[in-house]
């Protein structure tokens, strides 16, 4: 509690550059307490609050992808709380936010992720929302069109259980569809009423970057 409370603010980029940034939603595990509070200190030291946030995601299931327990776990076992090879994971979600073009921020933070030892498992997901600000509905329509008519490419680069997982079920919604359970599309317009962005929320969980 004595940390800075900025890197669990929601962020708005600065009003420049309108329709440049980008903002990834990065869901993962970490392995304690102790290995949060280290990422939230490198935060602060590297004077980033102002592009990161941190937030509590009730989506990601707690145990690791390569878990070398003994019993077997499938999508739908959540009894793995006595099981402390699983139990000492949990999850969270990592929001950065930059300028296009400025790939080297995402590697620094997926780089401190990783050195911590953090980890993805089939309920991470990566979402990512570009900038749409200053853009009429019609340009938003017109640019979700085009990406929708990517996914079956894209959907190769995909794990199975990001096919057609329940978080995706409809491959674009429309602008007016709201925050409920219509957001949930491959490309997600409802965003931009929100967030003024398009959200693309396909992607597997990684903290490759």
């Amino acid at each position: 509690k004595s940390l800075s409370q900025k890197i669990f603010d929601h962020k708005v980029p600065d009003q420049v550059d309108l329709g440049k940034w980008i903002s990834v939603e990065i869901e993962c595990l970490f392995a304690s307490e102790r290995a949060e509070t280290a990422f939230i200190s490198f935060v602060r030291k590297e004077k980033l609050t102002k592009f990161v946030t941190l937030k509590d995601d009730g989506s990601i299931k707690n145990y690791p992808k390569d878990c070398e327990c003994d019993i077997h776990l499938d999508d739908n076992d959540d009894d793995i709380t006595e099981h402390t090879c699983l139990s000492k994971y949990y999850g969270k979600e990592i929001v950065i936010t930059f300028k296009y073009g400025d790939w080297a921020f995402p590697k620094l933070i997926c780089d401190k992720l990783n050195e911590l030892e953090c980890k993805v498992n089939k309920s991470c997901g990566l979402h990512v929302h570009f900038d749409c600000r200053g853009f009429t509905e019609r340009k938003v329509q017109t640019i979700g069109r085009h990406i929708a008519q990517t996914i079956p490419a894209l959907k190769q680069l995909l794990p199975l259980s990001r096919k057609d997982n329940r978080f995706c079920e409809t491959d674009i919604n429309r602008i007016g569809d709201g925050n409920g359970d219509r957001r949930y599309a491959f490309v997600n317009l409802a965003s931009f009423k929100r967030h003024q962005t398009i959200e693309i929320r396909g992607h597997s969980g990684t903290t490759d970057a």
